[in-house]
């Protein structure tokens, strides 16, 4: 198509569009001034929607730039919230293959095993236990237990090994609580 020669072409156009006497765009110079005039529209559209591509490449660009700086704080964060559940965790342990019974008090049953290795603890130093997971026919569940002070966890993983010499508690396996 061929380009708008002159502003007054265009303007001849638009004052001819919005007056009140269409028939000023009747015949041959009229037609060319109808084909200007769309070349002009479109010109100008394409110009209107290059203009907003560009803003909305800008704007997705900083988008992007959001996004990867919020992925790069959650990642941060989690990291740091897995390791203040670790911390934690380090007063916990984890009690498997002592036999499970009705109306048991498994704080009672973590002191039995501990006096049964000479670790000296009272129900008291146990802030909480109790069994894991649903209770199933045949199979013991494994025994939570979150003990008061980091000593303690200690002193028990440090003779943990003398189970295995008991009668009551050979088969029991104590572990550290990992996620």
């Amino acid at each position: 198509m061929e380009s708008i020669e002159s502003d007054n072409e265009m303007k001849t156009f638009t004052h001819a569009l919005t007056s009140d006497n269409p028939s000023s765009l009747k015949g041959e110079d009229g037609a060319v001034a109808i084909a200007r005039g769309l070349e002009m529209h479109n010109a100008l559209t394409d110009l209107n929607l290059h203009g907003n591509t560009a803003q909305v490449k800008e704007h997705l660009t900083q988008i992007r730039e959001t996004v990867a700086k919020h992925t790069e704080e959650i990642t941060r964060l989690q990291l740091k919230s897995n390791g203040i559940e670790q911390y934690d965790r380090r007063l916990n342990i984890l009690v498997h293959g002592i036999p499970e019974k009705d109306g048991e008090i498994t704080n009672d049953l973590i002191v039995d095993m501990c006096d049964s290795i000479q670790v000296h603890i009272k129900p008291i130093d146990i802030s909480a236990s109790h069994r894991l997971g649903k209770k199933c026919i045949g199979k013991n569940r494994p025994i939570i237990c979150r003990l008061l002070r980091y000593d303690m966890r200690k002193e028990l993983f440090s003779n943990k090994k003398k189970l295995k010499k008991t009668e009551n508690y050979k088969r029991v396996n104590i572990i550290q609580d990992y996620c």
